[in-house]
């Protein structure tokens, strides 16, 4: 799936239309994902506005603060002390342009360039995507995820941010809201890397096939 940013409502390819409802950021991949469909949603069609925070389409208001501490610390005790809550919140990603929308879509036919690839997978195949990354780069993947805002923050936000690869292990919202099986995890990494992983992992491949031979 491919995720753009959208600064301006005019940078909208022609042809493609407003997500029908409200809905989740987590939704929205799986239906690109499942459906193979292209739509955008600007930031009344994000539920979770968690996630709308996250992607810069929002800032924090004090409604969604108070129902932060109501939900993560109150009700379901994600966090020792409400503290520990604000210290959380304040270091989770959050893309500091201002966005007016989100644009969804199939990498190969998304109709512009987008920031970020996201793909959905099982950990066997994260782990191809991260020796496809070191076998370019040599180095170690530089981590930033959380059990919370996992396909926003850890997917989309901090691979645009950081223009680097990432992984997301999903949170509880991904799961339940958007069908996320409890094998599956992603990676989100920058459209620019894109052709240069994908040549990786075939040259990866190649030599994993002439392993497998020898023995």
């Amino acid at each position: 799936m491919a995720v753009k940013l959208l600064r301006q409502l005019s940078e909208l390819p022609d042809g493609v239309e407003e997500v029908g409802e409200a809905r989740r950021h987590c939704e929205m991949i799986q239906e690109v994902r499942t459906r193979g469909v292209s739509f955008f949603a600007p930031p009344s069609r994000q539920l979770c506005k968690v996630a709308a925070v996250s992607l810069g389409l929002m800032n924090p208001t004090e409604e969604l603060r108070k129902h932060q501490v109501r939900e993560l610390f109150q009700t379901r005790h994600r966090f020792k002390t409400e503290k520990l809550l604000w210290k959380f919140l304040e270091n989770t990603p959050k893309v500091p342009e201002k966005c007016a929308a989100i644009l969804y879509g199939p990498l190969g036919s998304m109709p512009i360039e987008p920031d970020v690839v996201v793909l959905i997978c099982d950990p066997l195949q994260a782990m191809k995507l991260f020796q496809a990354h070191q076998y370019l780069t040599g180095e170690r993947a530089n981590l930033s995820l959380g059990g919370l805002f996992s396909l926003c923050a850890d997917a989309v936000s901090t691979p645009h941010m950081a223009g680097s690869i990432n992984l997301a292990i999903g949170c509880e919202g991904a799961r339940e809201h958007a069908g996320l099986r409890d094998y599956e995890l992603s990676v989100g990494f920058p459209y620019s890397m894109a052709n240069a992983l994908t040549e990786a992992l075939q040259t990866l491949a190649k030599y994993e096939g002439v392993k497998e031979k020898h023995q």
